[in-house]
């Protein structure tokens, strides 16, 4: 199979996400005119076709994706000697190791039949690939065998996540992090909803401690935030050195007209509403108002907005106002007095 060819992938999301989740993964995939479907969703898991290049890009990228992997055979036991082990061994890698790992949520396999199912699998990559090795420690490949139910066993080729990654770089790792102050996932997630690419000019317009700009710009976009608060501005530059990452931070109102005009390429915010946030003296209605009012002047046609609102802000209508469609909407509880809705807008 070329690299443009679809494949097969069975993936995971943070439980209770899952909606939130696919929507990313399908944000990325599109963003990068990669080809996706789903076509299957059995307990927690989401089966969908991609390529290769998809895949990876979702694996690297995703803010809620906890697993990916590609099929290699929708059986346990048969089709053991039809999977091209050696096609899968030969990379860059001077010495290609491996491990398997035996995901068993079924609950169908017993010590005997895990170690008999184990030394079937070695020993048909041995025979194809003499020169491999299992290394527990440091593998250069993942093998899983998922059993899913009595009737859905598979076996697949781990693909690492970004979700290590992406813990390190929490609230709780920032020096500068007040409470309103958003989760590195959902951060992460909302640059990707927005379709964020690598050289896009990105602006968060109300950004706080600039934990949106710190992932727009570790994908590689140039990062642009506003805040009115010196206090925020400082600590998210603050944040910034601390995380090694380069982002342009600016003192002012969100709300005034600015530099950006028709220049950016992807907005997403979380504008202030809740009940530590200062709602810059205005009512939140006017506020996000006035916010749409003026992203449609500065983001460019056909590009994305994504943006936290709590609920019962008649937001669609607003946004509709000024030229956006909505393309996705997402409603996430907080706590028991916030309820927020993650809404995806397109200018038209």
């Amino acid at each position: 199979m070329g690299t443009n060819e679809m494949r097969e992938y069975i993936i995971r999301f943070v439980r209770g996400y899952e909606r939130l989740g696919i929507e990313e993964i399908r944000s990325i995939i599109e963003a990068y005119n990669e080809p996706f479907k789903v076509y299957r969703s059995v307990n927690d898991y989401c089966f969908i076709k991609t390529t290769r290049m998809g895949a990876f890009l979702s694996a690297h990228r995703a803010g809620f994706l906890t697993y990916i992997g590609e099929i290699l055979s929708a059986s346990m036991n048969e089709e053991l000697d039809s999977i091209d082990w050696m096609k899968i061994f030969t990379n860059e890698c001077v010495l290609s190791t491996f491990k398997i790992n035996i995901i068993d949520q079924a609950k169908i396999l017993d010590r005997k039949n895990r170690r008999t199912l184990l030394r079937k699998i070695i020993e048909e990559i041995k025979r194809q690939n003499p020169n491999v090795i299992v290394d527990l420690e440091n593998p250069s490949h993942i093998i899983d065998i998922l059993a899913i139910d009595t009737n859905m066993q598979f076996i697949l080729l781990h693909m690492n996540t970004a979700r290590k990654r992406l813990t390190k770089r929490d609230s709780m790792y920032k020096p500068y992090s007040p409470p309103a102050s958003m989760n590195v996932y959902l951060s992460r997630a909302l640059i990707n909803l927005a379709r964020t690419l690598p050289g896009h000019i990105f602006l968060d317009p109300f950004c706080g401690s600039g934990s949106l700009l710190i992932e727009a710009a570790l994908i590689g976009a140039k990062a642009y935030g506003i805040d009115l608060s010196p206090i925020s501005v400082w600590g998210a530059r603050f944040n910034s050195k601390i995380m090694g990452v380069d982002f342009d931070v600016r003192l002012g109102d969100a709300l005034d007209k600015n530099s950006f005009e028709n220049q950016v390429d992807a907005i997403a915010t979380d504008p202030p509403y809740g009940r530590e946030a200062s709602t810059y003296g205005l009512g939140i209605q006017e506020l996000y108002s006035k916010f749409f009012m003026n992203a449609c002047r500065i983001l460019k046609k056909g590009r994305y907005v994504a943006v936290c609102a709590p609920e019962g802000i008649p937001i669609i209508k607003m946004a509709e106002e000024y030229g956006f469609s909505r393309i996705f909407v997402y409603k996430e509880r907080v706590n028991k007095a916030l309820t927020r809705l993650i809404t995806i807008f397109k200018l038209i």
